[in-house]
């Protein structure tokens, strides 16, 4: 409400506005959340800020900086306070993205408070107490793993792990654990790994923690075994796998048995065929070929009658274009076989798997048969029946069916 009002009304008028809200806040009247009144008194301290460089304010210069001044005061008071009041600030969401300089590290000004933070915790142990833990497990802690990271990082005697491991049974304390043994590793990697050691051969240690730890870690020869036998002994759920392999480039650089390892546990439980989609969609990520050993796989994800939206047909896209680049005559068969188990469908083509033309996909995969055998390509589009579903020429991104400027000659003779 007040950076609404601030934009409308004399500075004065908005000043004194602001000064009554903050004095019945701080006087405990007035039960407002610290946190959005922060950014609030932040808004206006920002608008003012352009305000003061605008044309003509180069004589009012002095009084700009008493405004704004009496603004920062009031931010940095808001923001003060025991141990709890600092982190819950700290852990919302921010907008200070503007980047530091921390010992040879980038980081964004957000982040500095956290680390700051995460280093009195560990220096005094004392401030972190139950409250404090709930603050971590609240929704709106959207940067908490920052601090868990930063709290693994500063921890050098590992004081806080037993708490974090003791509530690691239920979100979202398998994954801060996780972000905190990662950070560990940047101070006592020896001790991470033997904890990790440690926690995949205990019965009560959360395997979903131990999971997303040598994630962040990355592939190394002693994760790469770690995973192995969560596998085998089926100690994680295909959920847990495939979300763990959703982001960074884990898989990229291993043997492909051992990807097709995880793409397999991930499709050993019903109806997790476009989990797996996103997993081996980032595996191809950048125009890579698909290993033949995970040829078979990538063809029965393809076949299977899954309802493919936007997302899911980009990724069913780059598992087929991936197929194409390592075998065109295996992407053409399968390019033959989608418009076989198309043709056939009728109305229910919505819901009848992949679909290599949908008018809301990619299209990648036609196009690259497309560019690298037109001939072959065109014909064998032209085995759809007509009786059933028609394509549409014209995808909703403006991607045609026909490229009628460099196949001219090709659809003639066709």
């Amino acid at each position: 409400m007040i950076s609404k009002l601030a934009g409308h009304l004399p500075i004065e008028d908005a000043m004194q506005i602001v000064r009554e809200v903050s004095q019945v806040y701080f006087s405990g009247t007035l039960p407002l959340d610290p946190v959005e009144l922060h950014e609030q008194l932040r808004w206006v301290r920002n608008f003012y800020d352009r305000s003061s460089k605008n044309v003509g304010q180069a004589d009012s210069q002095g009084w700009w900086v008493t405004i704004i001044g009496e603004l920062d005061a009031l931010m940095a008071r808001l923001v003060s306070g025991a141990f709890d009041h600092r982190l819950r600030f700290a852990i919302r969401r921010s907008s200070d993205y503007d980047e530091v300089l921390i010992e040879d590290r980038k980081l964004y000004e957000y982040q500095v408070r956290i680390l700051n933070l995460a280093g009195e915790a560990c220096r005094e142990t004392q401030v972190i107490v139950e409250a404090t833990w709930a603050l971590l497990g609240d929704k709106e802690a959207v940067n908490r793993g920052d601090f868990a990271s930063f709290l693994g990082e500063s921890d050098t005697e590992h004081c806080h792990f037993p708490a974090l491991l003791a509530r690691a049974a239920e979100w979202p304390w398998p994954n801060l654990l996780g972000l905190y043994l990662f950070g560990a590793t940047k101070t006592n990697s020896v001790w991470v790994e033997t904890t990790l050691d440690d926690m995949l051969t205990s019965q009560h240690s959360p395997k979903s923690s131990l999971l997303t730890a040598i994630c962040l870690i990355g592939p190394t020869e002693a994760n790469r075994s770690r995973l192995k036998q969560m596998l085998v002994e089926r100690l994680v759920s295909a959920d847990e796998v495939a979300a763990s392999f959703s982001w960074g480039r884990w898989l990229n650089d291993l043997p492909a048995e051992e990807v097709r390892d995880v793409l397999e546990y991930i499709l050993s439980e019903p109806d997790h065929e476009v989990a797996m989609a996103s997993v081996a969609s980032l595996y191809l990520h950048n125009e890579k070929p698909l290993p033949r050993e995970l040829f078979d796989i990538a063809k029965n994800v393809l076949r299977a009658p899954t309802r493919a939206h936007v997302r899911e047909g980009y990724d069913l896209d780059q598992i087929a274009t991936g197929l194409a680049r390592t075998d065109l005559e295996a992407g053409l068969e399968l390019l033959r076989e989608a418009i076989q188990r198309l043709s056939v469908a009728k109305w229910e083509i919505w819901s009848a798997g992949w679909n290599p033309f949908e008018i809301y996909g990619t299209r990648n995969f036609w196009e690259y048969l497309r560019s690298q055998s037109p001939d072959r390509a065109y014909g064998v589009l032209g085995e759809w029946k007509r009786e059933s579903h028609w394509i549409d020429l014209k995808a909703r991104n403006d991607r045609h069916l026909l490229d009628l400027s460099a196949h001219h000659e090709v659809l003639v003779t066709i």
